[in-house]
């Protein structure tokens, strides 16, 4: 996730990891891109490699809507909100997430 900007990393005593921007403005988008890649969600829901606009599979319709769907809902929720859900549900979350 360091290359894609979202961590940081310090070496040595007191050493870690820490977020490089704040949580409200990392989405789910950011995190599910940074761990699997700018096309985590496949292109077609059976894998076929051939599946385009000009050439459906029998779930092309459907995908295409539904992949938009989700991109647009994980894009929408960010770290913050899933550390307040967390907090609202007595989760517990590391001390530093804690903050503000």
């Amino acid at each position: 996730m360091a290359t894609y900007g979202l961590v940081a990393s310090k070496r040595g005593y007191q050493g870690g990891f820490h977020l490089t921007r704040p949580a409200e403005q990392i989405s789910l988008l950011d995190i599910a891109e940074a761990v699997e890649g700018k096309n985590w969600c496949p292109k077609c829901l059976l894998g076929l490699e051939e599946c385009s606009d000009g050439r459906r599979c029998p779930t092309h319709d459907f995908w295409q809507t539904e992949r938009e769907r989700i991109r647009r809902e994980l894009a929408r929720i960010t770290l913050r909100d899933v550390a307040d859900h967390e907090r609202r549900r007595g989760g517990r979350l590391p001390k530093h997430c804690n903050r503000g």
